[in-house]
């Protein structure tokens, strides 16, 4: 990803991107045909991700709101969860 953050889409190669992630060149190409496909794939993980911590960070609060009472049950409705 740093090759991207670094230098756009368009200049980084795949010898480099893979050479900075210590990954064999014809190994990546085996699970992504472009380059394209690998970073749709980089952001589709890192999307995962901070959904994940998101949902943890809404449990968390939802818990906390369950322990202090119902009353409080307010802080964590669909309509203010972020």
């Amino acid at each position: 990803m740093n090759q991207f953050t670094a230098h756009g889409y368009e200049q980084p190669s795949m010898a480099c991107i893979t050479k900075e992630a210590s990954v064999d060149v014809g190994k990546v190409y085996r699970f992504y045909d472009t380059k394209l496909a690998l970073l749709r794939a980089m952001n589709d993980a890192l999307e995962k991700r901070i959904r994940g911590a998101n949902e943890h960070g809404l449990e968390k609060k939802r818990r906390l709101c369950s322990s202090v009472g119902p009353a409080m049950q307010r802080c964590v409705s669909p309509s203010r969860a972020t």
